[in-house]
């Protein structure tokens, strides 16, 4: 990807104006990880960002819906400026993830040049990583119930 395009998705401007962006790609050529660039560029610009996987907000729907409690998980959700949504699992962290500085994966090279500082008494929040998250492990009974659910629908 040609690094005017990164330095311009850096600035947030997209996210300014409500336009969604959706990186489409081959595997392997890092969408995740400009994912998690741009959200992380975003967060130390003071946006409310948030992670996840695809198939974990559907599950977090479904089990919202059969709990009596979509509208509560919707607003939890609506509550960040932006969602980053991966659809694969995460990899899990690499030596290299491991420890080290926390400063963002986009080169200086690319990150927009800004001479504003963040607003007096307000410290943007860190971006969660989503390698952070335990690896998924075997369907739980609501999730399993869900999917019998929707076999015999079927």
């Amino acid at each position: 990807m040609d690094a005017a395009v990164i330095h311009t998705l850096a600035t947030c401007e997209r996210l300014k104006k409500g336009l969604p962006l959706c990186l489409i790609g081959d595997s392997g050529t890092r969408k995740s990880h400009l994912l998690i660039a741009l959200g992380t560029e975003a967060a130390m610009a003071g946006v409310r960002v948030r992670y996840t996987l695809a198939t974990k907000l559907v599950n977090a729907l479904f089990e919202a819906a059969d709990e009596k409690i979509l509208t509560e998980t919707i607003a939890r959700y609506g509550r960040v400026d932006l969602l980053c949504m991966r659809t694969a699992s995460p990899s899990p962290p690499t030596s290299r993830s491991v420890g080290g500085p926390k400063r963002s994966p986009i080169p200086d090279s690319a990150r927009p040049s800004s001479t504003a500082s963040p607003s007096a008494g307000t410290s943007p929040r860190p971006a969660r990583n989503p390698t952070d998250s335990p690896a998924p492990g075997p369907p739980g009974p609501r999730t399993q119930a869900r999917d019998e659910v929707l076999r015999k629908r079927q």
